[in-house]
């Protein structure tokens, strides 16, 4: 009895002891795991809200930024839709929606810009490869202007049809068949891509001043694997549309007024306003254009450029033909209103096509802003001339930056007088009931009296009223006015002796109706280097 009560004691004593040894051990081992825990929490959680920093900074670090905007354009990310406001970012996978009556502008962080028009729908999605940034902007529909100064980034453009790949450019972007693009600076290249599969078909590379037309008809035949023409030399209509003239206007002024602006009735450099000034120009331009019929088997003529083509290069070929039995071909230019006449030394006799190369340059060049024309005359071995023909084109120089009064003015040829051109110009008494002529720029440059000219030669364009018979400068009417035109250009220069330093004075008139209008006293001021 004694030894059962002993081993029973000695083995609840085992047990007590146990029990006390594990409430010892458990003491101290919990707490320190769950210090543990705490600490291995906190750096899983310091990690991960790293990781989303990081993410938000990135994200916004290549977000492109609202310049300006006008009307409810909206952005939906993450399936939320919001409605942006100037400054606000534009995040990678965003989908843009400018509805009509609506515009934005977005810039990159390097400097790129987007000018979105009305009616557009797009996705930007952000990219970086081997040091290289890529901006892609995928259309559903709508119309870009990019102007990218920058070889830091890549823009990639596109829809279902054909993707762009460029950067350092400027271009304008039509999505959606028929798809568009106008290169003005740079280039491009244009990839036309299967409509079910999204492979390459053909691609292209567009030039600087070369535009691209993709239609149903073109795009039906590269499925088939023919190869259209839908490359071409960027039509002059492109360069008078008013987006056109809005967009650089916008590049070579750096505009920070809002696209509210442009839809304003009231605003001087509204859409609609600009558009109507732009037709009027198109429609006189039009009427002063007279189509010459010739007979080509006698006549020389011109092939390139086209009638009334702007041309921003500044050094162009002129491409004609001439008659069989050619001994000597004769380009006549017009630098000023006296014709000047060059014999082509290149030119080979009797063969049938001639090249004259006409370039820009103040002291040498006969290529000059605004209205260029040249006559073409075929002489044979006895040195009988053929009948001329001649060509009028445009020369648009890309350097010259563009301001609102240059567009207003140039585009508006009308009776009415330009706010520098007051009554206090005009040498006579108007007793004719005749408004005064309008000289609007000079060298691309808006026209004020007392214009300071920078270099030794001005190109002087003016308009006066329709109807008009004769442009009369200083007494000497000028050749080259028909009548029914309405706009008029003149040249001052040291080589034709008739830019002085110092004040230079121009009294400018016209006749109408067998009237003769008061004279424009116009003003330039020359000093020689």
């Amino acid at each position: 009895m004694d030894q059962m009560y002993y081993r029973r004691n000695r083995r609840s004593s085992s047990r007590n002891r146990k029990k006390k040894s594990s409430k010892g051990v458990s003491f101290y081992l919990f707490p320190f795991l769950g210090v543990l825990l705490v600490f291995l929490f906190s750096q899983i959680f310091s990690k991960f809200g790293d990781s989303l920093n990081n993410s938000n900074i990135d994200s916004l670090e290549n977000a492109l930024v609202v310049k300006a905007v006008t009307g409810n354009v909206t952005s939906t990310f993450n399936q939320v839709s919001t409605s942006l406001n100037i400054n606000d970012p534009i995040l990678s996978t965003s989908n843009i929606t400018v509805p009509f009556d609506s515009a934005i502008v977005l810039e990159s962080k390097n400097g790129s810009e987007f000018r979105v028009d009305q009616s557009s729908n797009f996705i930007y999605n952000f990219e970086s490869n081997d040091n290289l940034d890529t901006l892609n902007l995928s259309f559903k529909s709508g119309k870009v202007w990019v102007n990218s100064k920058t070889n830091l980034e890549q823009i990639l453009l596109g829809s279902s049809y054909l993707d762009i790949q460029t950067q350092n450019v400027v271009l304008t972007y039509k999505s959606n068949l028929p798809e568009d693009l106008s290169i003005f600076s740079g280039q491009a290249l244009a990839i036309i891509k299967d409509l079910d599969t999204g492979n390459e078909i053909d691609k292209f590379r567009v030039e600087s001043n070369t535009s691209l037309l993709l239609d149903n008809s073109s795009y039906s035949d590269f499925l088939v694997n023919k190869a259209p023409l839908i490359k071409s030399k960027t039509n002059s209509s492109v360069y008078l549309s008013n987006w056109y003239k809005w967009n650089t206007f916008y590049d070579n002024n750096n505009v920070s007024i809002s696209f509210d602006d442009i839809f304003e009735e009231d605003s001087q450099i509204a859409f609609k306003d600009l558009q109507n000034q732009i037709q009027n120009t198109n429609k006189l331009q039009k009427k002063e254009v007279q189509i010459q019929s010739i007979d080509k088997s006698t006549t020389p003529y011109f092939t390139y450029p086209k009638a009334n083509e702007v041309i921003t290069d500044k050094r162009i070929k002129l491409l004609g033909k001439v008659p069989p039995d050619t001994a000597k071909v004769m380009i006549i230019s017009f630098e000023e209103d006296e014709p000047l006449k060059y014999i082509l030394k290149e030119y080979e006799s009797n063969t049938e096509d001639f090249v004259y190369y006409a370039f820009s340059d103040p002291q040498r060049g006969n290529l000059f802003p605004g209205v260029n024309k040249f006559e073409v005359v075929a002489i044979d071995v006895n040195g009988n001339e053929s009948p001329s023909s001649s060509i009028e084109f445009v020369f648009r120089d890309p350097d010259k930056k563009i301001s609102t009064e240059n567009l207003t003015a140039e585009d508006e040829l009308s009776e009415h007088k330009n706010s520098s051109q007051t009554q206090d110009e005009s040498e006579s008494v108007n007793n004719s009931g005749l408004d005064l002529p309008v000289v609007s720029s000079v060298n691309e440059l808006p026209y004020e009296s007392g214009f300071d000219l920078k270099t030794n030669r001005a190109y002087i364009v003016g308009s006066v009223p329709e109807g008009a018979s004769k442009v009369t400068i200083n007494g000497f009417d000028l050749t080259m006015f028909k009548e029914g035109q309405t706009r008029f250009h003149y040249i001052l220069s040291e080589g034709f002796n008739n830019l002085k330093n110092g004040e230079n004075i121009l009294n400018i008139s016209y006749e109408k109706n067998g009237l003769k209008s008061p004279s424009l006293k116009v003003v330039i001021n020359y000093t020689s280097n």
